[in-house]
């Protein structure tokens, strides 16, 4: 499987989808993981995430590119924040977009403890998903 970090890091702020949250993921609506990661990215509300970078940090630490990396990460069995780091430095497309800007173990450890809740339902949506 190929890592796809570009399209889940294009997940910019106030990309929330308007209207109620659905129960769960549709079964059909996502084509892929990183599809389904990004549908349970964009539907947590702003206020539900917690910052753990300066604002001018740049996208790759936006807490919304975090929550993405880190789902999908998890639902692919990457656990360990340094793994997280090293799959960062050899995606080459993520790397380009992002300037060879990009979080490291210590960012991913800070962000799983201050958003620790809305990680645990984003990676349940997608879970669920996959299990269908």
């Amino acid at each position: 499987m190929t890592t796809t970090l570009t399209q889940i890091s294009s997940l910019r702020p106030g990309t929330t989808v308007s209207g109620s949250r659905p129960e769960a993921l549709e079964p059909a609506a996502p084509g892929s993981l990183s599809q389904a990661v990004q549908q349970a990215v964009r539907w947590v509300d702003d206020a539900r995430l917690r910052r753990v970078a300066p604002k001018d940090a740049g996208p790759p630490f936006d807490p919304r590119t975090l929550l993405g990396i880190m789902t999908y990460s998890y639902a692919r069995e990457i656990y360990s924040s340094a793994d997280l780091e090293d799959m960062l430095r050899r995606d080459q497309p993520f790397r380009q977009l992002c300037q060879n800007e990009f979080p490291g173990a210590r960012i991913f450890r800070q962000f799983r403890r201050e958003n620790r809740e809305v990680l645990q339902s984003c990676l349940f949506e997608v879970l669920r998903w996959v299990m269908s």
